[in-house]
Parts: C-alpha cells; structure tokens; sequence
C-alpha cells in the first residue's frame, strides 16, 4: 500500500452511537497509525455509554481523542475538530459513526487526493441493514427509482461532481470557504459542495473506495430524518437562490397525488395519478425482488411503501442460503493459480497480512500451470517465511481450466476463495467477503479488482481506468462472473461437482462460461463493494491492442453462449443485432475523436460487440493463457 507524508485529521461526529463507536475505532486506528493521523470523536453529550467506550480507547492510544460538542450537530462537530486540531494536518477525513468502511479506506482516500490533485474527494455511499425495517429501507435507498439516479447512492468508476457523500478534504480549502454553515442540521455537505464549487474548487468521486450506511431501525426516526434532510435541502435552494434539479422536485408531487386520490370519491378520475404512481413503486418491487437487494426499492417519498414489500420478499432469498448463517464455523481455502509470474510472491504476502473472518481457519492452495514445477520453490519459501498452510499442485499443460480445477480438486473447505497471482488483496478483503455471503445467502460473491497503473501507461488509460473489474448487472440481476476476486459456496447445488471447461483453458472466458452455467442452475451472485484486490497493470497490457485483444475475446464467449441455444433465423437476427451495435459504438468513436477516453472507450465496445458477431458466426477464439513473455514480444510484432 502506498504511503504518504501528508498528515490526516479524522474527525467523527457522533451521539449516542455505543452499539457502533468501539468497532469503528478499532477498525481506524491501524489507519491512522500509517498516516500519521489523529482521530478526534466529537460527542454530543451521549448518554449510551460512548463517551466511556472513547474514554477506554484514548487510555490504549494516544491518537484517539474525545472533545465535547455542545451543539450536538455534525457541521458544529467538524468545524470545532478542525480549529481544534486543524493546524497540524493537510486533510479532514469525515467519518459517520453510523458507517462501514474497509480497512484501507482512509489510505485510498488520500491516494486519490494526492494522484487527481482534488480539493476533496467524496465517495459512494450504499445502505444496508440487518432488521426487517432497515432492510426494506436499503433496498429502496439503493434503488435508481429511490434515489433518483444520484450519483453518489451507486457505484462509481471515477469522476469529477459536484456533490457527494463527504469523505476527505483538504484542510485549506475547508477553512477557505468558511468550513460547514452550522445553521444547517442537515444537508449541510451539499451546501458547503456548493460553496466550494463557487470558489474553484474541484470536488472528485472516488472509484476505488466507498462506504455503507445504515439507516434508521424504526419508521418514525425514519421520518423525522427525512424531514430533516427536506428542510435542509430547502434552505439550500432558498440560501443560493438555486434552481432545484428533476429528480429533488418529483418528490413534491406526493402530496397533490395524494390529495387528489382523498378526492377520487367525488371525482373518480382523481384516484388515476396515485394509482399511476404505487403502480410503478409496486412493479418495479415485484420485477427485482430476486435481485441481491442492491436494485430493489423506489422514491424517497415512496420508499416505505415498497420498502416494506421488499421485506416481505426477502426472507424466502435469503433463507436459500442459510447453511452459511446457521453454520458460521468452518474454513476457507484461497486458491491462486500461477504460470510464470513473479508476483506471486506479494499476492501471498497480502494474504498472510490478511483479517480472518472469526470461526474460519483458512488455507491456501497454488496450482502452477507451467509445464515444470517452477513455482514450488518460491511457494516452500514462503510458506515457511510467512507460517502459512499452502497446499502446492502442480497442474501441468499451460491450460488455465486444468489448474482451477485442480485447486477445486485440492480443496477441503465448503468455502472456496479465488484471486489472481498478479494481485494483492486488501487487509480486510476475505472479511468482506464472507459477510457479503452470509448477508445474501448467494452461491457465489464477486469483489471489485482495482487497477493501478504505471507511469509510463497513456494518460487516457490512467483517466479512463480501463483495467479495473467489476461485475455487471442486467435488470438488477449479476447473470456471470470472474474468478480474480470472488468466493465460492461449494456445497450448493449449483456449483456441487462443477468444473471450468477445458475448451477455453487456454482462449480465456472460462470463468463467464462457468457462472453463466451457475446462474442459469438457480445459483445467486452477489457483489461484496469493499472486498477489494489491486492489480498493477504492467507495461504488456497498457496498451490499446492488448485491450483490443482482450475486448475482443469477451464478445466472443458472448457470442458462443448466446449461440448455443439460439439457431437459424434467431442467430440471424442476433448477429444483426450485435452488428448494428459495433456500427454505432463505432460512430459513437468518430464523433468523439478529440476525447481520447471516450472515443477510445466507445471503440473498445465495438471491438467486442464484433468478437460477439464472431462467437455467433462460429469463429475459434484467440488464446491468452498458457503464453510466455517470449511468444507474447512476438505476437505484438
């Protein structure tokens, strides 16, 4: 992980938050330790027991303070935080007592600020919850119906906004604009966004780290909250003079919708605009109550209606995976498989540096696929350097399908863990796995793979970040998936005795041809957001014909599953379909020219639209794996 010699200031505004202020603390200090940082709670006069469990924290570390808020709201908190302690330190890393982070949040947050040279840098903000009313409130907050497709409510890539979850700011810019208005109780960090914009200043959402919210447990807190924010918002427009965006006045309509549906005994056309609207809230429920919870909900005036039907349907999903909640005590077993690569030796570092999930002993199995066991004295070395148990296979035939499944083969946990050999995993990578999976019940769960680039990549590479993974969601569903960061629930019916196909062992698309069949048995993916791995792209892929390549090969394990159970006049219309695709991505291309991210982005997807034309003409696909440095210098010549 890289350091860095800017100092940090982590301030936590907070009251009453003993269920949840001991564990935060716990999980920041080894942060604050590597940034040199203090973390100072600003209490509002609890009386949960919080400011004792501070109190108890400050005697171990000397980092973790407790100042007193006498006026108990968060823009108060923070900018007394600030003037407090604001000197010593260049950024303000705002913490929600009421959040969950992962272990390297704070660390990416600077690296960003420092790498995009943004003034602050705001992050993605996903709800979750644990009691039937929490969770039918995440599932209608993390909807785009809910939200109304703001940013910062849904996963971002990287980008320059104008507002988000606050995360991290540079101290001088902070006090520039005056710090938080403390008249606002809530909505305070849209209107300082505001005024930072005012003064020129560049406000970035992070791609690499995010965090989840939980929301109120009951409905009444519910409301007063949203009746706070609504207040907020209100004299944030009235303060700026500012025009309010679409989706902040739809909200608006309610109360004439309803008012008009009281009058509908009269006037039966009345009910008509209501009906109109719980029907959508209804449909959309109904549509994507299988999804993982991500997708599911509707707007924020109408997010209780269908918020409290997502609770009635969630109990049957989760229930399919309930082995794991009712059996939390087993193992895991992490497997890597390996053909040449050097960087196996930081994969295994990370993950003898790894949090264990409690009541998991973990293992760790590595298949070399070269045809001579050259990674065994690399992986005996370590193994006895690091004290770890790893199982060594040699899985000869530089065919990536022979050595996944011999770490399948090998294993001996209901828990199968995957990462590539050219990545490290984050401190808290496994954790967040498992919870994931034992939240959703899914057979299987995805992490995001952040990509890291060299100096010598193309600035639109770096700008665009076209190597980092994530998983992709069609009607709210995640219908494929990867195995460089994903954890597997061996003992479901989906995945009992499934093995990756030796036919693409060596053209890639093994993994997509396996979670596809996955799926298509009744087996569920979730996507676990902070479970990240890192993967320094070396100098061979940053390159636009390597992604050419690779995009390329996608289309055509589309193309090929598409085309198995699709024939004569239907394959037509399908090769029809994706051809008109590459011809407007390709267009798309053109009429960007002088944007080298987007035009270069808009080519790359008709590139794989063409690999799908490809899969389903019949076309061989172009191997990958089993390829050395050498061969690979002579194909690029």
């Amino acid at each position: 992980m890289t350091r860095t010699t800017a100092s940090s200031l982590i301030v936590i505004p907070c009251l009453n938050e003993a269920a949840h202020i001991g564990g935060l603390l716990q999980r920041l200090r080894p942060a604050a330790a590597r940034l040199g940082a203090r973390i100072v709670v600003a209490d509002g006069g609890s009386t949960d027991g919080t400011q004792g469990i501070v109190e108890e924290l400050a005697a171990e570390d000397p980092r973790v303070i407790l100042i007193a808020n006498p006026k108990r709201i968060q823009s108060a908190a923070i900018n007394l935080a600030v003037a407090t302690f604001g000197d010593d330190a260049d950024y303000l890393i705002r913490i929600d007592a009421h959040g969950g982070y992962p272990a390297d949040y704070c660390d990416r947050l600077v690296e960003e600020a420092q790498a995009t040279g943004a003034d602050s840098v705001v992050v993605s903000m996903l709800t979750s919850g644990t009691g039937a009313v929490q969770k039918a409130v995440a599932a209608a907050q993390n909807s785009r119906l809910g939200t109304g497709g703001s940013k910062h409510r849904h996963m971002s890539a990287g980008e320059w906004v104008d507002h988000g979850h606050h995360a991290l700011m540079r101290i001088a810019a902070f006090r520039a604009v005056g710090g938080y208005d403390e008249s606002f109780s809530h909505n305070e960090d849209a209107e300082l966004d505001h005024r930072l914009r005012l003064a020129g200043y560049r406000i970035w959402m992070s791609g690499k780290t995010q965090m989840v919210y939980y929301p109120r447990s009951t409905l009444k807190s519910l409301f007063f909250q949203y009746l706070g924010y609504g207040r907020g918002r209100a004299r944030n427009v009235l303060k700026h003079r500012m025009m309010p965006k679409l989706r902040q006045m739809i909200p608006l309509l309610v109360f004439p919708v309803v008012l008009m549906a009281l009058l509908s005994p009269i006037f039966v056309l009345a009910a008509v605009p209501f009906l109109v609207w719980a029907g959508v809230c209804l449909g959309y429920g109904v549509r994507t109550r299988h999804s993982a919870g991500r997708r599911v909900g509707d707007g924020h005036a109408s997010g209780l209606v269908h918020g409290l039907l997502a609770a009635t349907l969630r109990p049957a999903a989760v229930a399919r995976g309930g082995v794991m909640a009712a059996k939390r005590s087993g193992s895991i077993d992490i497997c890597i498989c390996t053909f040449r690569r050097p960087e196996l030796a930081d994969t295994l570092r990370s993950i003898a540096a790894l949090e264990n999930p409690a009541g998991f002993e973990i293992g760790i199995v590595v298949a070399d696929n070269d045809d001579e066991p050259s990674a065994q004295p690399l992986v005996k070395a370590l193994a006895q350097e690091l004290k770890l148990p790893i199982r060594y296979r040699h899985a000869p035939a530089r065919n990536i399908s022979i050595a996944r499944n011999a770490c399948l083969d090998a294993s001996v946990s209901d828990l199968v863990a995957f990462i590539d050999d050219d990545e490290t995993a984050s401190p808290g990578w496994l954790v967040e796995l498992v919870a994931t999976a034992e939240a959703t019940g899914a057979t299987a769960v995805l992490g995001p793979v952040r990509a890291t680039y060299r100096q010598d990549a193309p600035d639109w590479m770096r700008k665009g970040d076209f190597h980092s993974t994530l998983p992709v969601w069609v009607r709210g569903e995640i219908r494929t998936g990867y195995t460089c960061n994903v954890l597997l629930r061996m003992t479901e019916e989906s995945l009992r005795n499934r093995r990756f196909s030796l036919a693409r062992g060596q053209t890639g698309g093994e993994d997509t041809e396996f979670f596809d069949s996955v799926v298509k048995s009744g087996g569920r993916i979730a996507f676990a957001s902070h479970a990240f791995v890192d993967e320094v792209v070396p100098s061979s892929r940053a390159a636009f014909d390597w992604l050419r390549r690779r995009r390329f090969r996608f289309g055509q394990t589309h193309g090929h599953l598409i085309g198995r159970n699709t024939g004569g006049l239907r394959r037509v219309c399908q090769v029809g379909l994706a051809s008109a695709k590459a011809g407007y991505c390709f267009g798309m291309a053109l009429l960007a020219a002088v944007s080298p991210v987007r035009r270069n982005r808009s080519m790359l997807r008709g590139i794989m639209h063409l690999g799908v034309v490809s899969g389903l003409v019949g076309v061989r696909e172009i191997r990958q794996y089993g390829i050395t440095p050498q061969e690979g210098e002579k194909r690029a010549a």
